[in-house]
This record gives C-alpha cells, sequence and structure tokens, in this order.
C-alpha cells in the first residue's frame, strides 16, 4: 500500500530522489534510480532530485511525497488529505496530477478529504463518513445531490 501523508512526512535527511527511492524493493541501484526518477517525472518534480525537502516548496514536497507513494508499485494508495497544506492555485494542478496518476498507474487510490469540491473532481464512489459511521455512499453527484 502507499501512503501519502496530510503533512508529506519526507524524510528531512534524504535528497528528493532518496525519499521517493525509499520504498522501491529493486535491488539493483540503477533500476532503483531509474524508478525513483520515473515517478519523479510523472509529478513534474525531475528538477528537485538533489534538494533537501527544506529547500523545497510545498507543492513541491507533495509531489515528492505522492512520487514517493507510488514508487513502490503498491496495489492502493491511501491519500490522506494530501493537499490540505498547499495553496489553492497549487491544490488545482495537484487535482489534474493525481487524476492523470491514477488513470495512468490503474489502481484504487482512496482519497481522504473534508473538500466536496476534491471529491467530487477526482472520485468515481464516495463514503461520507460521520463520527464513525457511513451516512452515504455511492456516486459523489449522487450524494452531494448535483445532479
Amino acid at each position: 500500500m502507499g501512503y501519502v501523508f496530510q503533512d508529506y512526512a519526507l524524510f528531512p535527511h534524504l535528497t528528493g530522489e532518496q525519499n521517493v527511492s525509499y520504498g522501491i524493493k529493486e535491488q539493483i541501484e540503477t533500476g532503483r534510480r531509474e524508478r525513483a526518477v520515473a515517478m519523479m517525472a510523472l509529478f513534474k518534480v525531475e528538477h528537485v532530485r538533489h534538494r533537501y525537502p527544506e529547500k523545497m516548496s510545498g507543492g513541491e514536497q507533495q509531489r515528492v511525497a505522492l512520487a514517493r507513494a507510488l514508487a513502490s508499485d503498491p496495489a492502493i494508495v491511501l491519500l490522506d488529505e494530501p493537499l490540505s497544506a498547499v495553496d489553492v492555485e497549487t491544490r488545482s494542478g495537484l487535482l489534474d496530477e493525481i487524476a492523470a496518476a491514477q488513470s495512468r498507474v490503474g489502481i484504487p487510490f482512496i482519497y481522504v478529504t473534508h473538500n466536496t469540491a476534491e471529491a467530487l473532481r477526482l472520485g468515481t464512489h464516495a463514503v461520507v463518513l460521520e463520527q464513525g459511521k457511513v451516512k452515504a455512499t455511492g456516486a459523489p453527484a449522487d450524494i452531494f445531490n448535483l445532479e
């Protein structure tokens, strides 16, 4: 399972490439590097390969975190409010990139959010929870009465 934390959770002592490489099981270093760079390219952050997280913008850190979550070739990805710490402009671009990545890798993404617009934009199926109990489930447009 790939996991994207709300606060990125990048290792501060590792570069962008090293953070993305962290979970890759490939034994050969060149294979790990190629996989990491490919995942970074998917999120357009190849330019931060040699930077440490403190030298990256919030959007770059989030893109590195997304690349890391997919780099280990998981069967499913859980995104825990991944865009809550980025500005509105960055959020819009990241939503497009997350949708494209999900389409490209073809695995389920479970996207946790309090933002209705994000749920509508990315979701094909929504579950509304209130105090730990399922209150509604179905197509996002149906759940949010938008048809």
